[in-house]
């Protein structure tokens, strides 16, 4: 492979409105001539081991069935079939559910929560008008034309959705899986940008001044002038390309670690993290070059953890090439990705990205566990432990300096949070629970996880033990969190309040620990008494062609916290009573009143639906059990009378209150906000004091 001469150069040039150099100088200047040499090793690597051919057979039938679910079953009005709609979404992204047991082949990453997804599609089976504007846009084969059509777009969707987000993740995606053969699944904007800056494809400081839908077209149109110096046979394998780690390396750089990064935007816009003040949206590291050997002894003495609980399976034990090749590539000299930490409160680092490297080195060279093969370079090693290396290898090994960047333990909690789920891209993508189960580790985590054994909880989800995967300390998790800072506390997003609650309850005492299992196990039990088999599902009324309604065998997160939380409330004496009007009002509520049901479809989680659905429900238990004594907005004489017998000031003039008859009670925290009616709660005034302040 040539590298880029001068007649090429001024070829690209010459072709690219927006290009930046015009000049074999101006190129030198760029460092383009620098990155060329490594850039075509890349390729000649790449176009060995990437099968064009059958990357593009599994994208032609892709797009086949994606284009015959646009065309045909979302545009017939009728509702869209969930397997089906699970199935296009594996198209689209690497994260989608059940991507693990499919067969499809993603398009990309593009960091969108799946609800996000399923919103959207949904508002196109609803919403003709702009169903019919984005296949105008994804069936368009004239830039200029598309270009208007994107900006249309963009200036007329007035939802909040990620459709016209400022990235363009969602439309790119969309586009390049309606059609593969013109398009890129490189679909981020500001990872387009940096691409065409990196290998002086433009002038992408000309395009981010462009609309959004020049953006779109001209940034592809820019990368794809590299063609016509790497011959790639389709564009999908032109999009892979970029996305090989040594390729990332030369146009991403190794230490990015950014808030402005393409992708991590897309997510901090999605979740609400915007809304952290500036001077707290902050990322903490410290970079350092330990040896190879350092690291090792680290992982000895426990204060590097390179495999946490959800950690620990060694995926690597079944590919010993990989194992093999990367120390060949230590004692080549070959750069090796960085390795991420986050510091912990007790000052140990947990190992974020690169768990399998540095297990790889420790168990090589410290373990002495496997043997080279496979080698490519160093072949004379192959069927060599460490210990048959000759010292001279061994201490190359073992003096080889591994760049690091630690996340302190400063950092702002919610971004670090974010930061974990980014860098975790192994090939189990890892929950959020799994997330705080390694950085909220204390007292409180050790609960979730005994209580997650509980034969009882286990039965109401239909599990026969606890979920790999932590969705069920989730739930108990959601259950605290509701039933100590109640519903009226809740902000979105969920993982938020649920990462916030877990840090300030990491270490909890005995007595909350007993007073926590008491009410969870109330709760467990009063859900499998009143609910029985239909308990966290949602039950759903007949129709005119079937009259009989039916159970859900899917569990709905929401009904879970609502029939959880709600009986913290009461007695289990007057629950037990009470229970079959308590399953008819609940069941009712799932049935007929069309508000309930959207706060269980639709952004489940949002702040306002979380309200609309806990206010409910607990309106219709105080009809059938009345105000329980955690709910009561009005105080008793006997509270008003021990705070009054406690102190006689008046909260808001600061004199004495001469009389009981004149003292009135009110919350130091508003009952609206949450405050409990508790004499703890209670603060005394005048009468005449409580009316003056309106």
């Amino acid at each position: 492979m040539k590298r880029i001469n001068k007649l090429q150069a001024a070829k690209i040039a010459k072709n690219n409105r927006d290009s930046s150099f015009t000049s074999e100088d101006q190129m030198k200047k760029t460092g383009i001539f620098e990155k060329t040499k490594a850039l075509d090793e890349e390729y000649s690597q790449f176009i060995g081991e990437f099968d064009q051919d059958e990357a593009e057979a599994i994208w032609s039938k892709q797009s086949a069935e994606f284009r015959d679910f646009w065309d045909r079953k979302l545009s017939s009005g009728k509702p869209v079939d969930k397997e089906d709609l699970n199935r296009v979404v594996q198209f689209l992204d690497s994260q989608a559910k059940g991507i693990g047991d499919s067969d499809a082949d993603p398009a990309c990453h593009p960091v969108i929560p799946q609800g996000a997804w399923y919103r959207i599609f949904e508002e196109f089976g609803k919403n003709k008008k702009l169903y019919s504007l984005v296949s105008s846009i994804l069936k368009c084969e004239s830039g200029d034309q598309q270009i208007e059509l994107l900006n249309q777009l963009y200036s007329g969707n007035k939802e909040k959705n990620r459709l016209t987000g400022r990235q363009a993740n969602m439309i790119n995606d969309l586009i390049f899986v309606y059609n593969p053969a013109r398009n890129l699944s490189v679909v981020s904007l500001s990872s387009r940008f940096i691409i065409i800056d990196a290998f002086n494809l433009g002038n992408s400081s000309q395009m981010r001044n462009k609309s959004w839908g020049e953006q779109i077209v001209f940034s592809k149109n820019a990368i794809l002038k590299l063609l016509e110096i790497y011959p790639f046979k389709n564009f999908r394998a032109l999009s892979k390309f970029f996305y090989r780690p040594g390729v990332q390396v030369l146009w991403r750089g190794e230490e990015t670690l950014s808030l402005e990064d393409a992708e991590f935007d897309g997510k901090l816009e999605d979740e609400g993290f915007f809304d952290i003040p500036v001077g707290d949206r902050k990322i903490l590291t410290e970079a350092s070059d330990p040896p190879i050997k350092s690291l090792c002894e680290r992982i000895d003495k426990g204060k590097l953890i390179a495999q946490a609980e959800f950690q620990r399976l060694y995926i690597w034990d079944t590919k010993p090439k990989l194992k093999s090749r990367l120390i060949e590539s230590v004692l080549l000299q070959v750069p090796i990705p960085v390795i991420y930490t986050a510091e912990q409160e007790d000052g140990k680092e947990l190992v974020v990205d690169g768990q399998q490297r540095l297990l790889t080195f420790h168990a090589f060279i410290r373990r002495n566990s496997f043997k080279l093969n496979s080698l490519r370079v160093l072949k004379e090693l192959n069927g060599k432990s460490y210990k048959d290396l000759d010292e001279k290898l061994q201490d190359a090994l073992n003096d080889y300096p591994i760049r690091v960047i630690k996340i302190r333990k400063e950092s702002h909690k919610d971004i670090k949070f974010d930061i974990f789920e980014r860098l975790n891209r192994g090939s189990v993508s890892l929950t959020e629970q799994e997330l705080r189960n390694c950085m909220y580790r204390g007292s409180f985590n050790d609960l979730l996880k005994l209580l997650a054994e509980s034969k009882d909880f286990q039965r109401l989800q239909g599990l026969s033990d606890v979920q790999k995967r932590m969705l069920d300390r989730e739930r108990i998790l959601r259950f605290f969190a509701f039933s100590d800072l109640t519903y009226l506390k809740y902000k979105s997003p969920l993982t938020s309040f649920l990462n916030g609650y877990m840090d300030t309850h990491r270490e909890i005492s005995e007595k909350q620990k007993e007073d926590k299992i008491s009410i969870f196990k109330k709760s467990v039990e009063l859900c499998q008494t009143v609910f029985g088999d239909t308990a966290f599902r949602r039950w759903t009324a007949g129709d005119e062609e079937d009259p009989n309604g039916y159970r859900e065998d899917k569990i709905n997160e929401g009904l879970i916290d609502l029939q959880m939380y709600g009986f913290t409330q009461y007695e289990k004496r007057d629950v037990v009573l009470r229970a079959m009007a308590i399953k008819d009002a609940f069941i009712e509520l799932m049935t007929k009143d069309q508000d309930f049901i959207a706060s269980i479809e639709k952004g489940t989680y949002g702040t306002s639906q979380v309200q609309l659905r806990t206010e409910r429900w607990f309106s219709r238990l105080r009809e059938i059990l009345g105000y329980s004594a955690n709910e009561r907005r009005l105080y008793t004489f006997e509270e008003k009378k021990a705070l009054f017998e406690n102190s006689r000031l008046c909260y808001l003039c600061r004199n004495e209150i001469a009389f009981i008859e004149d003292a009135h009670v009110d919350h130091l925290e508003r009952y609206s906000e949450g405050g409990r009616t508790s004499i703890k709660n209670g603060k005394l005034s005048h009468r005449y004091c409580n009316l003056q302040k309106g």
